[in-house]
């Protein structure tokens, strides 16, 4: 009895010292086999103490305060283990073809990211989400969104309908489903791409939407727009006609649809495309448009005013005359003539006279430019504004000129082609090309 006594105390002794010195975690794991032979791989080459050949530790101290997981371009089929990871902030399992399953997600996530998966669908979402992208998935449905969501990306799915939105979401991305009607729009929200679905309506926009794609659905209407709205898409839908148009306003698309006639233009827009309609004349154009495309408008005969434009397309139109030369730098068809008692066949506006006005004068150097351009402007236009324009009339940048020379960082901007528009204290407003490479 004694001697049992004494070896078991040899052992206790033994194992506190072992503890003391290496730890006695493994008094205390708890593996869970993980199903899946491609997150095995992944987990073993991630967190390889926290493994035991196809088990995960649950206990491990790794596993319980991992902020984020990035499993994207593996071979997973499903993530079962990844609901141990309890404090994970961020979840992104991008571009796994083979990923059908997702389990129920930690409480803490914020951000979900399975874009090009296969997933059918998606377990309840956690309170605190705050950005989904799921696109490009085969969704049939979308579970319950939490109050807490600002962005939602679903497109390319086989979506039929939405569920109710968060009062607090700011951007939706819902195109390429088969959606015929949208729930009600946030007060927030500022972006809306619902593109290529079966939309035959929109809900009320709200007062700070900027952007409104909605073209290729079959909308025969629109709402009321909002007056801070600055991109509108509206085109290959069945629109009669267009709402007012808000000042804010800086690109309208809206060809492929059946229009005759379009409201008065805004002040500060910059591109109008409305090719493919049956538009028989066209409202004053504003002087900061630099981007006119009127195609395939057979009973258009008659121009406004011509203003500063930098490239005019006009072909398969009844237009056989300009009023005036303007300051055009590319059309398609070539310069034609202008109006006048000779050649003006539809008794267009004729222009006999036009006073010369004085534009705004500048420079730009480098032009390409890289990683800064400077724009030199005369004395008179200090204390106006520059505004840059990509090739599809959307303004990335404003600056005010304070002084004669103004040096404008480009390395937040993607290279291309952009627009340079100057506006002196008076309005009048001068353009040049500007490319950044």
């Amino acid at each position: 009895m004694i001697l049992r006594t004494t070896l078991w105390r040899t052992l206790v002794f033994r194992a506190f010292l072992f503890c003391a010195f290496f730890g006695c975690g493994f008094l205390r794991a708890q593996y869970v086999a993980i199903p899946d032979s491609g997150f095995v791989v992944w987990l073993n080459a991630t967190y390889p103490l926290c493994m035991h050949a196809d088990s995960l530790d649950t206990t491990c101290t790794a596993v319980l305060t991992a902020k984020s997981l990035n499993t994207s371009y593996h071979r997973i089929s499903s993530l079962e283990g990844a609901q141990y990871f309890k404090s994970l902030d961020s979840l992104k399992c991008n571009a796994d073809t083979t990923l059908t399953y997702i389990p129920v997600l930690p409480r803490t996530l914020r951000v979900l990211e399975c874009r090009n998966d296969s997933l059918t669908f998606l377990p309840a979402l956690p309170d605190s989400l705050y950005r989904l992208e799921c696109e490009f998935n085969v969704l049939g449905n979308l579970p319950a969104l939490p109050a807490s969501l600002r962005t939602l990306s679903c497109y390319n799915n086989h979506l039929a309908s939405l569920p109710i939105l968060p009062t607090g979401l700011r951007a939706l991305y819902c195109s390429g489903n088969k959606i015929d009607s949208l729930p009600a729009l946030s007060d927030s929200l500022i972006v809306l791409s619902c593109y290529a679905n079966r939309l035959i309506g929109l809900p009320t926009l709200k007062n700070v939407l900027r952007d409104l794609i909605c073209n290729d659905n079959t909308l025969e209407g629109l709402p009321a727009l909002p007056a801070s709205l600055r991109n509108l898409d509206c085109y290959s839908n069945w629109l009669y006609s267009i709402p007012t148009l808000p000042d804010s306003l800086q690109a309208l698309s809206c060809s492929y649809n059946r229009l005759n006639s379009l409201p008065a233009l805004p002040r500060g827009l910059t591109m109008l495309n409305c090719e493919h309609n049956a538009i028989t004349s066209l409202p004053q154009l504003p002087d900061s448009l630099f981007q006119l495309f009127i195609d395939n408008n057979p009973n258009l005969h008659c121009l406004p005013l011509l203003n500063t434009i930098v490239d005019f397309e006009f072909y398969n139109t009844g237009i056989a005359c300009w009023p005036n030369a303007g300051n055009v730098y590319i059309s398609n068809p070539d310069t034609l003539n202008i109006c006048d008692s000779t050649f003006n066949p539809y008794g267009c506006l004729q222009i006999n006279a036009v006073k010369e006005i004085a534009k705004p004068s500048f420079s730009i150097y480098p032009n390409p430019a890289k990683a800064f351009f400077t724009i030199t402007v005369d004395d008179k236009t200090v204390g106006g504004n520059m505004r840059l324009v990509d090739n599809t009339g959307r303004l990335v940048r404003t600056v005010k000129l304070q002084q004669v020379n103004s040096t404008i960082e480009t390395n937040n901007l993607v290279a291309g082609l952009y627009i340079v528009l100057i506006n002196d204290s008076q309005g009048l407003t001068a353009v040049s090309k500007l490319i950044i490479e």
